[in-house]
Formats: C-alpha cells, structure tokens, sequence
C-alpha cells in the first residue's frame, strides 16, 4: 500500500468476492448484514452487540489502524469497529458511552478446542463469533476480552504433513498488521497457552524476546503430584 493511499477507503471499483460488499462506499460505512453474526444461543449476544458497533464505525474512524500499518484488504476481512468501553480489573471490557475509545475485532473460530481448519481464511472471515477483543494502537500489548471465553485469534492449517511454521505475534494489532496471518495467544493462562503452542508444529515468533518468552511458555516444567501404588510389589505376589 503506498502512501497516498493511506487513510483512503478501497477504490469503489475494487474486485471482491461473491455476496460480500462489505462497504458502503458511497456513505463511507460498513454494511454490517453481510457479516455473519454470533451462532445462536448464549454467544448470540456478542454478534449483535459487535454488528452494533460496526454499523457505527466509518471508514475515517479506522485511520489510526491504516497509519499504524493495516491494510484495507485486512480491514474488510477482520472488521474491526471503533467503539468507547470501560476495561474491568484489565482482563474484560463492557461498552460504555463515556469509556475511552478502542477498536473491537470479532473472535471467529471453526472449531472451540483448535485454531486448526482446512480454510483460515475463511475462518478469520466468516467464522462463529465466540468472544470480542478490544484494543488501540496506541497501546498495542494491552487489550481485553469481552467474555474471557477465547484462547487465541486467528486461523491456521492442520497441523500435520510438515506444515509451514505458525506465525504467533504478541498483539491483535500485529495480528492485522501480518494480514491476519497466525494466530494471537489471547488467553493470560500458562495451562492455555501451552495447550495451543504444542499443538503447533513450528512456530515463528514476532521477534528474539518473543521467542524466548514462548520457549519458557513450552519447556517450562509442569508441577505434578507424587504417584503411588494401592498394593506394593510384595502384596501383589503375596496375594
């Protein structure tokens, strides 16, 4: 994206796919209903309250992630709205007119137990919507979670058959800004993280401290209580 595009919508003659006109350029806003909300049930209430939002945000309310390095080709697959929200002990958030302001990008996922699908992009795209994170580039380590229900953002390939290494960056932001490549460790539980990283079969950190800290998050020895056996060797033969 070169620099003049920066801060601009897509050009209206811009190629997209099939039944997704995201945007509605002549009004500089999105077209909410062509993204697939929550599934029904308990998690319906998140897919309306992100469309909410998302029918609010224009296209110049998404400048600071434009400038922060976001392409619009990412903008139209995550779809993040801007939105003001109060942060809770810094772990959840809550919409709140007077909050300050952040951006809310849907969590999607094909399947609850692994980031794995034989469609990432599609899963980034058009996936169930199972939690929201929220954040702002101008404090790109710190974000928060509607439900402190999801453990990663993001999509990859199934593990197996030597697959291309898993890009795993620090930020939702970093996320956006590699085209929504990769996964986000989302989760702030060890258990958590090691679960989705041993799953991986190669990962690529953001960067050298990146990679230390998810080496320590990998070999860090697990505590495990003693073991011991009901009927001893000698019990067992006497018996």
């Amino acid at each position: 994206m070169s620099p003049q595009d920066r801060g601009r919508p897509p050009p209206e003659n811009e190629k997209r796919r099939p039944g997704q006109e995201a945007a509605d350029l002549k009004n500089g806003t999105w077209n909410a209903s062509q993204y697939r909300p929550a599934s029904l049930g308990r998690q319906a209430t998140l897919g309306r309250e992100y469309l909410a939002a998302l029918r609010m945000t224009r296209f110049a309310d998404l400048a600071p992630l434009v400038a922060a390095g976001v392409s619009w080709e990412t903008i139209a697959t995550a779809a993040p709205a801007l939105a003001r929200i109060r942060v809770s002990k810094g772990i959840t958030f809550e919409p709140d007119d007077d909050g300050g302001s952040a951006f809310i990008v849907p969590v999607r996922v094909e399947s609850p137990i692994t980031p794995e699908t034989f469609d990432a992009a599609t899963a980034v795209r058009d996936g169930a919507i199972i939690d929201l994170v929220a954040f702002h580039p101008l404090h790109p380590d710190r974000w928060a979670l509607r439900r402190d229900a999801a453990e990663w953002l993001g999509a990859i390939e199934p593990q197996y058959l030597a697959p291309d290494p898993v890009p795993v960056w620090r930020s939702p932001l970093s996320w956006l800004q590699a085209g929504c490549r990769g996964i986000v460790l989302l989760s702030r539980e060890r258990i958590s993280q090691y679960r989705v990283l041993s799953g991986l079969g190669e990962v690529v950190a953001e960067d050298l401290q990146h990679a230390v800290e998810l080496r320590c998050i990998v070999e860090r020895p697990w505590s495990a209580p003693p073991v011991t056996a009901l009927r001893t060797e000698a019990h067992r033969h006497a018996a």
